[in-house]
């Protein structure tokens, strides 16, 4: 008798276990599908990120600013060689500009900007915590690049490395 409740037991677990993955699974390939085909009406999301020095900010507290987030990080090629053309393009004003940093410590990034000469600036903010964000933007590869006007909606999004003609242009877009 006892091993026949054991053996319901085991049985109910595991199916259990199996409807929790496919659900899983599911919620994972409509992500995926959003992410090859980004919806174009994205708002400004709601994401807790970090600052180097361990602050906390809402990514919706820099509403009122039209803005640049680019979502990097210190071990992607591409982020490090777009990055210094960036803090350049963004020095000249009228956009701040966030670079949001996808799983590196505050160490790495402030090590990373202090090799290369970059300090955050009026125009410019370092912060933490974007792994929220990546899924938040239906992204699915770094560099990313998305351009909000000030209300907060999306104007533009660039999947890649981006030059600074391509740059320029979606900026005067907004």
């Amino acid at each position: 008798m006892k091993e026949r409740w054991i053996r319901r037991g085991v049985l109910f677990f595991l199916v259990f276990g199996l409807f929790l993955s496919l659900l899983m699974f599911a919620r994972e390939v409509r992500w995926y599908r959003l992410a090859a085909n980004p919806p174009v009406d994205l708002a400004l999301p709601s994401v807790p990120l970090r600052t180097l020095d361990g602050g906390a900010v809402d990514l919706r507290s820099y509403l009122g600013v039209p803005l640049v987030v680019n979502l990097w990080a210190t071990w992607c090629p591409p982020c490090r060689r777009e990055l210094p053309m960036m803090v350049r393009v963004a020095e000249e004003g009228g956009v701040l500009f966030l670079f949001v940093v996808v799983r590196d410590g505050p160490e790495k990034v402030e090590a990373f900007l202090r090799e290369h000469g970059v300090k955050p600036s009026r125009w410019t903010r370092f912060l933490l915590g974007g792994e929220a964000l990546v899924r938040e933007v239906y992204t699915v590869g770094l560099p990313t690049t998305l351009f909000f006007d000030s209300e907060g909606k999306m104007r533009g999004r660039h999947l890649g490395e981006i030059d600074e003609k391509t740059l320029r242009e979606l900026l005067e877009r907004r």
